[in-house]
């Protein structure tokens, strides 16, 4: 097992969850911090005890000392802080959405690969134990054949013209924030493969998506998928099978569900993280590192490329277009 020292550049929110999930990973090293202000990335360095703090995301990449990057950047950003990254030859990790569209993480990916260097999309939920073990139970017919999914994450965020979310600069809007989670869960549970779709979406004064609803049909069962800025919802995700469901609250982070039978529940699954859940997907690349892969079986370049595609075709119907998007 190698040490790897890992450069995050973009200190927001995110970044500071995925620094203290670093802190339970015995290989990781969180060497460096980037942002635009020196003044804020020494303040986070020394939060997080990391060895170095750059003003700028240009002097990190340029460190030969960093072995991998976190991109937690604004989304209308990941395109060119990702291909700066492969021109310094550095393995990335980039916080979802991975980029605006497809053709963007296409360009990315074929970069990646003339220069054999890693790259993964940080979609923490796709490692997320329980999530795992309630795939591994589906698959062993815990509750029967599947019929139904519905999942909702919507979180209540005023409408704001100078916020991220709703900034159409930015990449804002539920799906790309928030939207991308019940796609991902349902993804996990029983893909993509649909053969009908039916969607709606209400845009802010911004023309970003302040909400949405995605109708998924297949051969023998549905799914219902919500997102939302503008309210905040249930935020569950349930399976339903012809023996039972199965019940998992806040679903893209739980460490807990329940399996529910009869009106009785039947199981419990508790899972709890080793730290904040950011920990695995970390983990799990350090792992592809050490064994000198350069993309994830859990989370492939395909899997990346098919999920944007179906957003890309989502925002298309909505009418959502982003300014800065690279076709």
């Amino acid at each position: 097992m190698n040490l790897y020292n890992i450069g995050i550049i973009g200190l927001g929110g995110i970044a500071e969850k995925y620094a203290e999930s670093l802190e339970v990973i015995p290989n990781a090293n969180l060497y460096a911090v980037g942002s635009r202000s020196i003044k804020k990335a020494e303040k986070f360095r020394e939060k997080y005890d990391a060895d170095k703090a750059y003003g700028s995301y240009k002097e990190l990449l340029e460190d030969d000392h960093v072995d991998l990057v976190y991109v937690a950047t604004p989304m209308s950003s990941h395109y060119n802080d990702m291909l700066n990254a492969l021109e310094n030859n550095k393995h990335i990790l980039c916080e979802k959405s991975f980029t605006l569209n497809a053709n963007e993480a296409i360009n990315i990916f074929k970069t990646a690969k003339e220069k054999n260097l890693f790259v993964m999309e940080a979609l923490w939920s796709r490692f997320n134990p329980t999530l795992l073990e309630i795939k591994d139970l589906i698959d062993k017919g815990v509750i029967g054949k599947i019929i139904k999914i519905d999942a909702e994450f919507s979180i209540g965020k005023e409408f704001d013209p100078k916020s991220r979310l709703y900034s159409k600069e930015l990449g804002g809007g539920s799906l790309l924030d928030v939207g991308i989670y019940p796609i991902t869960f349902t993804d996990m549970m029983i893909g993509l493969k649909y053969t009908n779709i039916k969607s709606s979406a209400t845009l802010a004064p911004t023309e970003v998506d302040q909400n949405n609803n995605i109708e998924l049909t297949y051969k023998n069962l549905s799914a219902s998928l919500t997102s939302g800025l503008d309210k905040v919802g249930l935020n569950f995700g349930y399976i339903y099978g012809t023996e039972g469901y199965i019940k998992v609250s806040n679903f893209w982070e739980s460490q807990y569900a329940k399996i529910i039978k009869n009106d009785k529940v039947v199981k419990i699954i508790n899972n709890p993280f080793l730290m904040n859940g950011l920990e695995y997907e970390t983990i799990h690349v350090l792992k592809c590192l050490d064994n000198l892969l350069t993309e994830s079986i859990v989370m492939p370049l395909s899997k990346t490329i098919e999920i944007m595609s179906f957003m890309d075709t989502l925002r298309k119907e909505w009418g959502v277009v982003y300014y800065p998007e690279k076709k």
